[in-house]
């Protein structure tokens, strides 16, 4: 329980002894990434209109008779179903979760079965069997009740912020407390400014990633440990394998955002509090998002209660691409949706298919023309996260943010239910992906050559060729300002539209299954920590496309960088100037040897004759400038190939 004291609060552990957690007004809480605000949006299964305005429940400690059975069931249904539970979805006593790997079955026959160590507890919500739940829920309430309505102020935001972070604080503390290593991550990552530009930064220890505290693992348990055992000690003391929250000394991410919802829903006025489950970054996890109303506008906060002192928007760079949701969906005007809701996607026809192997579709999402990459997925991969690769590919589209000439991302779901015509669900042979994405009508690039080449053209109308080419470069410069490889850039991962109304050709740059973040490798500790696709010193790419370098990496590991892409860029713009693929007329198991050589893609030698003969006007100027250009980026020192801004930069000399 807790100990209110002139501003700070202790917690007196079931041995008796006390634990001091400092002045509540030192909170090194993000100041600077509190100061942006967002308009609301709609959220699944909400429809709170108004901060303060939820039932509560009057009385503290609940009366011993038992709420309905279908309502505890319901909301326990939801999150066993969709992992999330909104705003108006509040925890009654009796909410129990089983994880979202077993099948939902009623608590009784849950109580009733055999217990084992080896199954994820019931994590059971009930006060009137929980007198240690019931301890924390009074104590949570006298210490709102003591910040008052007003609370104390925090420097950039209001007191609504404060009672929320003390709240998750107490939280943590209930549950054996934060990870110290953590913290001193959180606090470095601070110390590394905004991450809005350039979100895969490192800040692992200073003494490198590899060292990630392990000269402490034998002697320091970890958290996950801790909790387990306590796990193991309820369950055999008990009998069963329904464990009541308030029994664990010690408690992992899916105790914490249960016990963290729990306490928002009987706060008074509510805290409006959702309860998330997904993936930070490769493994399950489980967190609360707490809309905060400043200045008259609703702002939407994450809050983990594994790092309490780390609240940030959601829409924050790096956590709107680390932590995870099984399902968010995010249009233009901006609305938000966790959860299954009103978004419910209509699929039509074939499009197309992804590096992977993954179907493209058209389809209709909240009222928009998407493409759906549809993958299935094998349940294993899902529940035990043996590989990252679908999750890498998620990182990635959040991390890109918007720009014209890369294509919008409009959310994902993962799916282990599919819509039948008819409305009727069916359940999935494996679990699947769905990534929406902006749609454009044009289709892909190779399409619009194969039709110029059909046509008779020798090569793309030099000025289109040049308008293409510079508004790939425009992609190219953002996503290698963000820390981010393509890896596969070609005409068939180019979207185009040649219908625009500006009579400006509309270009992005698409399907990033085999994109990374330059650096990231499986030793990091932090951010950059990556699992599933191969890393940047193992050869990964399209044969006719990629760069020397890449192809060694096959051989012998070796690291590359965004330089591998330009390479790749120069191989497109061939394919502009030949209306044919790189190394045509060349089999696929001599293309290694002359990759290997640095002998690059030969142009046609109608196209040679043309550049030869006295000028002719603009378009042999647009020709010899694309020439010169796919030469430059087909270099085989890595190091004088242009940059993607200078590659830019030549081309806008050309369109001006």
């Amino acid at each position: 329980m807790v100990l209110l004291d002139s501003g700070n609060y202790r917690t007196v552990d079931k041995r008796g002894s006390a634990n001091e957690l400092g002045e509540s007004t030192d909170l090194p809480l993000q100041s600077k990434q509190l100061t942006v605000t967002e308009k609301a949006g709609t959220h699944a299964g909400s429809t709170h209109k108004r901060l303060g305005h939820c039932p509560v429940e009057g009385n503290p400690k609940p009366s011993k008779r038992r709420k309905a059975a279908e309502k505890f069931s319901e909301v326990s249904y939801k999150y066993s179903k969709d992992s999330f539970c909104g705003f108006d979805d509040h925890l009654v006593d009796g909410f129990y979760d089983a994880g979202r790997d077993h099948p939902f079955l009623p608590l009784e026959a849950l109580e009733n079965e055999q217990f084992s160590f080896n199954r994820r507890e019931v994590i059971l919500v009930d006060r009137t069997k929980d007198e240690d739940l019931d301890a924390m829920a009074s104590s949570a309430k006298q210490l709102l009740v003591s910040l008052g309505p007003g609370g104390a102020t925090f420097e950039h935001g209001s007191s609504d912020l404060y009672n929320v972070a003390m709240l998750a604080l107490f939280v943590s503390d209930c549950l054996g407390g934060s990870d110290k290593t953590l913290n001193v991550k959180i606090m470095r990552r601070t110390a590394l400014g905004s991450t809005s530009s350039m979100p895969f930064v490192c800040s692992c220890c200073a003494t490198g990633p590899s060292d990630s505290g392990a000269s402490f693992s034998g002697a320091l348990p970890s958290m996950r440990t801790l909790s387990d055992e306590a796990i193991r000690h309820v369950k055999l003391k008990r009998n069963s394998n329904v464990v009541p929250l308030g029994s664990l000394p010690y408690g992992v991410c899916r105790h914490r955002a249960i016990l963290m919802k729990y306490l928002c829903d009987r706060s008074s006025p509510v805290i409006p509090c959702e309860l998330v489950r997904g993936y930070l970054d490769y493994m399950p996890h489980a967190w609360n998002v707490v809309l905060v109303c400043r200045g008259g506008v609703n702002v939407r906060m994450l809050v983990d209660a594994c790092r309490p002192l780390d609240i940030r928007l959601e829409s924050d760079p790096e956590y709107f691409c680390r932590y995870i949701p099984t399902r968010r969906i995010h249009v233009q005007p901006r609305v938000v949706e966790l959860g299954s809701g009103t978004f419910l996607p209509l699929f039509y026809e074939e499009i197309g298919f992804g590096a992977s192997g993954a179907e493209v579709r058209k389809c209709s999402v909240g009222g928009h023309t998407a493409a759906a990459k549809i993958r299935q997925l094998d349940s294993t991969v899902v529940k035990e996260s043996s590989d990252g690769g679908w999750l890498s590919e998620l990182r990635i589209h959040c991390s890109i943010g918007e720009h014209p000439n890369v294509v919008a991302f409009y959310g994902h779901q993962l799916s282990f239910e599919s819509a039948a015509s008819n409305g009727a669900n069916k359940k999935l042979d494996a679990p699947q992906l769905v990534i929406f994405m902006e749609y454009v009508k044009g289709g892909s690039l190779d399409n619009v050559i194969t039709r110029f080449s059909k046509d008779g053209c020798l090569y793309t109308p030099p000025r289109l060729a040049i308008n293409i080419a510079e508004s790939v470069a425009q992609g190219l410069v953002w996503l290698h300002s963000r820390g981010i490889i393509h890896r596969d850039i070609k005409s068939s991962n180019i979207l185009v539209d040649l219908d625009s109304p500006d009579n400006r050709p509309v270009v992005k740059i698409c399907d990033f299954d085999s994109a990374v973040p330059v650096g990231s490798s499986s030793i990091h500790t932090c951010y950059l920590a990556h699992h599933g696709l191969p890393l940047t010193d193992v050869c990964v790419g399209t044969p006719r496309w990629i760069a020397p370098e890449v192809l060694g990496a096959m051989y012998t590991r070796q690291q590359y960088g965004l330089e591998a892409d330009m390479w790749s860029f120069g191989c497109f713009i061939s394919e502009l100037l030949t209306l044919n693929v790189p190394y045509a007329g060349i089999g696929d198991n001599e293309i290694h040897n002359h990759i290997k050589a640095g002998e690059r893609p030969s142009l046609t030698w109608k196209l040679d004759e043309i550049v030869l003969e006295p000028a002719v006007g603009g378009d042999k100027d647009c020709l010899d400038a694309l020439i010169r250009l796919y030469e430059s980026c087909t270099e085989l020192d890595p190091g004088k190939r242009p940059t993607a801004q200078e590659a830019l930069s030549s081309l806008q000399k050309l369109v001006e």
